[in-house]
């Protein structure tokens, strides 16, 4: 599975910025680890060490958190809800993001024990992660490294044309994201999650102009299937 801790710090400047929309997590989830060779990158830099000191809360740290909490942020194409059994995050948006990854449609799930259906995260930062033209072959940043479908055998192409539209309706979230691709004969690719205390339903609508075409459908995990067989 795969884990992240907030920076407590960057929290409490964000809930008394926003009082009514940012929840403190229990400081379990906290960023307190020691730095390490392979925090440098990140650690090293003085500005984060520092904001943190100086906006940490003392009267915001709480072990209390909601267990049922749902967030609809329709012009940023986010959507991110949670109940005792599970977490679920899922974006629209386009391809052409800070940082963008071809990811249009993607979504998490997780447990307590973790990420079921996870999103791969940045990859290593070398030159060819950020040159275009060698960027989107690196699995993390390409369409095919996301629970997204491949269509005809495409991805989703990178560029701010291609993009998706989020919209949520009696409690169904749907994501029309066959803008996402360069595949003239898509018309709709409808992306819908219905959910419920211990579940959640994904279905997926295809429309094609004239023949239908293959389409394979691509969730992301990073647990380990085994078997005694």
């Amino acid at each position: 599975s795969i884990h992240n801790r907030h920076i407590l710090g960057l929290t409490h400047f964000l809930k008394h910025t926003y009082p009514e929309d940012v929840q403190v997590l229990p400081t379990g989830f906290r960023d307190n680890r020691p730095i390490t060779v392979a925090d440098v990158s990140f650690r090293a830099r003085w500005t984060f060490e520092l904001r943190s000191l100086l906006w940490f809360d003392p009267a915001l740290s709480t072990e209390e958190s909601e267990t049922n909490a749902a967030y609809y942020l329709a012009d940023s194409a986010w959507y991110i809800k949670k109940t005792p059994l599970y977490s679920f995050a899922a974006k629209a948006g386009d391809n052409a993001e800070p940082h963008n990854h071809n990811d249009v449609g993607n979504f998490i799930l997780a447990t307590g024990q973790g990420q079921l259906l996870c999103d791969l995260g940045a990859g290593e930062y070398t030159k060819a992660y950020f040159q275009e033209d060698t960027r989107y072959r690196i699995l993390c940043n390409r369409s095919g490294g996301h629970s997204v479908p491949v269509v005809d055998g495409q991805e989703q192409k990178a560029g701010p044309e291609y993009r998706g539209f989020m919209s949520l309706q009696d409690g169904v979230l749907s994501i029309e994201m066959a803008g996402a691709y360069d595949v003239p004969e898509l018309s709709s690719l409808r992306r819908q999650f219905t959910f419920g205390e211990d579940r959640i339903s994904l279905r997926d609508n295809f429309s094609f102009q004239g023949t239908a075409l293959p389409v394979i459908e691509r969730f992301i995990t990073c647990l380990l299937y085994t078997s005694d067989a």
